[in-house]
Formats: C-alpha cells, structure tokens, sequence
C-alpha cells in the first residue's frame, strides 16, 4: 500500500517531535542531575563548616574548663590560706584572754619582765640541749672507736692463744710498739713546734725590750734641757744609768763635736 507524501510528511514531522522530546527529557534529566549534584556540594560544604565551628568550640569550652579549673585551685589555695590564718588567730586570740585571765591582778610591766625571763630561760635551755647534744654525740664516737680498738685487741687475742703462735705474739709487740713510736714522735715534733714558738716569742720580748729601753733612753736625754745636754757628764750619768741591754744610741751634739776636734 504505498503512502502519499502529506501522510509522509506528517509521519516524518511526527517522529522529529518524538527525538525532540526525547532530547528535552535528556535536557531535563542532566540539568536535574547537575541541579543534585551542585546541592549535594553545598551541603557537604555546609557540613564540613559546620564540623569545624564544632571542633573549634569543643576547643574552646575544654580551654575554659580549664581555666576553670585554674581558678578552681587557685581559690581554694587562697581558701586553705585563709583558714590557717583564721585558726592562728582564734589561737592567739584564746592565748590573749587566757593572758588576761592570768594577768588580772598583775600590771602590765610584770608581765613583760616575765615574759623576757621565760624566753630567755626558754634560749638558755635550748643552748643547754644544743651542748648536751653535741657532747653526747662526741662521747658515742669515743665510745664507738674505744669499742672498736677493744674489738681489734680482744681478735688478735684470740688468734694468738687460739694457734699459740710465738710469731703472732712477736708482730703484735711490734705493731704495738711501732703505734708506740709514731705517737711518741709526734709527741716530740708537737714540743719541738712548742719550743720554736716559745723562742720566738722569748726573741720577740727581747727584742720589745731593748726598743722600749731605747726609747726611755732618749725620753730621758730629750727630757734634758739645752744646757744640761751640753753637760757630758750629765749625759754620761743617765746613759750608764740605763741596763746593758740597752740599743746603743747615737751621739749627742757635745760628742760629735769632740770626736770632729779629735
């Protein structure tokens, strides 16, 4: 059956409106899709900015707390503080009335004075146990060190009569007797220092001596007035009234002059 060519192209027409909406329908379904895809990102955005703002604010709040805590500590340091403070006044305050109680027929200066003499006996007691502890300490090492020589001796004791060894007894005697000697010698370097020191200090008087005699010396001859000083044998009188200890001394003016002329 063959077909006219209105019917072809009505048939041609109708199958271009047919692709056409097939495209549209296309068209549509991608723009849809692009549509999804565009608000997919923003809320994956508006979720990743929303995970931040938490992040950052869980950070924030942990900061705080702690500060929180800082402070929490802090106040209750000053807390503590301030009970110790309390408890010592209420302390003092209840030594004060006792005090009071005490001193009701006593005046004021009474008190004081008594209570300087019991701080004072309060020091003297502590010095007194200070000494006492430092001299039982020094009789437990003496005690120490003789319970340690006696420990030594009854040893060697003990070894000797245990193998009955002439030997043993013979070093014994002589490490006693060398522990003899080097006592003894340093006996004798400690007097021999003694006796150097006594010495010089025997030399340095000596020599305090002659100077202090010298200077009486010429006190004297300077007491002397111009004209006795030109007297020799006034001179003569008061120099050998001195010691022979004494410094020689220069001469005097009379003297030069004679051994010049001389």
């Amino acid at each position: 059956m063959l077909l006219s060519r209105r019917d072809l192209c009505t048939s041609l027409n109708s199958l271009e409106f047919l692709g056409n909406c097939n495209l549209a329908q296309r068209c549509q379904a991608g723009l849809r899709g692009n549509r999804t895809h565009k608000l997919w990102e923003k809320a994956a955005s508006k979720m990743s900015c929303t995970i931040e703002k938490a992040l950052a604010d869980a950070k924030a709040l942990v900061e705080r707390l702690r500060e929180h805590d800082s402070a929490a500590e802090a106040l209750i340091e000053q807390t503590t503080a301030l009970n110790k403070r309390v408890e010592a006044m209420k302390q003092y305050q209840e030594e004060i009335q006792e005090l009071n109680e005490v001193a009701r027929h006593r005046p004021r200066s009474t008190l004081v004075m008594g209570i300087q003499q019991e701080n004072r006996q309060i020091r003297e007691l502590q010095q007194e146990n200070k000494e006492l502890r430092t001299s039982l300490e020094e009789h437990q090492s003496a005690l120490e060190l003789i319970m340690s020589k006696y420990r030594e001796q009854m040893f060697r004791l003990l070894m000797a009569s245990k193998k009955d060894d002439p030997s043993i007894i013979m070093k014994l005697k002589e490490q006693h007797s060398k522990e003899l000697q080097v006592h003894v010698d340093q006996i004798t370097e400690m007097a021999a220092v003694m006796r150097k020191a006594i010495e010089v200090d025997e030399r340095h008087g000596c020599k305090e001596q002659e100077r202090i005699s010298q200077l009486e010396v010429r006190r004297k001859l300077q007491s002397t007035d111009v004209k006795g000083s030109q007297d020799p044998s006034r001179c003569l009188m008061v120099l050998l009234s001195q010691p022979l200890t004494a410094v020689v001394l220069p001469l005097p003016c009379w003297s030069r002059g004679s051994t010049t002329a001389a």
